[in-house]
């Protein structure tokens, strides 16, 4: 009690309190330890917060929730619910008619490639995965790195897969589009099955063939980045601009619903570039800690 009034009694009075012997050498240690991991040194605020989130982390079944344990369920939910997705949309592809042409144009091909036998299916499937994932990102948004951005990626899909229903013709732009999650597949993958870090062939105890995989899946990532994201989705947009062109001439309007499709495709290219941009940016800084969050 004597020690209580005499604390008290020197915080009102504005005398500084020394904590436990040797705090200020931890924080010193922690301070140099974040300036090695190429952060900033936490100010006494940021301090506070860093411990509340440890002390948050640590707390368990009396926690709002785990943010490492809802990345690893948002997770497994992607890589289970994406296979389907994927499936159903190949198969909705098949190879050129014997009546096309063999001189075809991109902006023909793609659509001729189209066979729409599991159309709905496609659609049913790929619009429960996005207002589901939505849901949990809203629910948990620390099981991933930029939930903002996801909300607003999934409201523009979701706008944008009701296109094909409007205008059947334009189904194949949906399928086209949603190439791109095989991408995503991978992107999980390559996080979810090497959640230790390890660096494929160069870690000790790590056995041969979980360093092939490893390794496979991130170089089939970054095929299908580049392939996909950085290439592809900027080709599709002479495909589409020509449907719009047909269809202003059919309809005698620019605004129609292929010209909807249009925006939205601007908007993914443009969220593709900032993605890449953060991949480049993510390799050329100090590397962050193995359990740091993706996409």
């Amino acid at each position: 009690h004597n020690q209580k009034s005499s604390l008290l009694g020197r915080l009102s009075a504005g005398v500084p309190v020394r904590g436990r012997p040797g705090d200020d050498e931890e924080r010193a240690r922690g301070s140099a330890a974040q300036e090695e991991d190429g952060q900033e040194p936490l100010a006494r605020g940021g301090a506070l917060q860093h411990r509340h989130d440890q002390l948050q982390d640590a707390a368990g079944p009396n926690a709002a929730y785990d943010k490492n344990l809802a990345r690893d369920v948002h997770d497994i939910f992607n890589l289970v619910v994406l296979i389907p997705v994927v499936a159903l949309n190949l198969a909705n592809w098949g190879p050129l008619p014997s009546s096309a042409r063999a001189d075809l144009a991109l902006a023909d091909l793609v659509p001729a490639l189209w066979r729409g036998t599991y159309f709905m299916q496609f659609w049913w499937t790929t619009f429960a995965y996005f207002v589901a994932d939505a849901i949990f990102v809203l629910a948990y948004p620390r099981c991933v790195r930029s939930p903002s951005v996801i909300i607003k990626h999934h409201l523009a899909t979701l706008g944008y897969i009701f296109l094909p229903l409007w205008y059947r013709e334009a189904e194949w732009i949906m399928g086209s589009c949603m190439i791109v999650e095989i991408n995503t597949w991978l992107l999980i993958a390559r996080r979810f099955f090497n959640r230790a870090g390890d660096k494929p062939f160069f870690s000790i105890g790590v056995p041969f063939t979980k360093s092939l995989r490893i390794k496979l899946i991130s170089v089939f990532f970054y095929l299908t980045w580049l392939s996909i994201r950085i290439l592809g989705y900027p080709l599709l947009l002479f495909p589409i601009y020509q449907h719009f062109t047909l269809r202003t001439a059919k309809t005698g309007s620019r605004l129609n619903v292929i010209a909807v499709g249009l925006g939205f495709h601007l908007v993914f290219i443009t969220l593709n570039f900032k993605w890449t941009v953060d991949l480049v940016r993510s390799k050329i800084r100090p590397r962050r800690s193995r359990f740091e969050k993706g996409l």
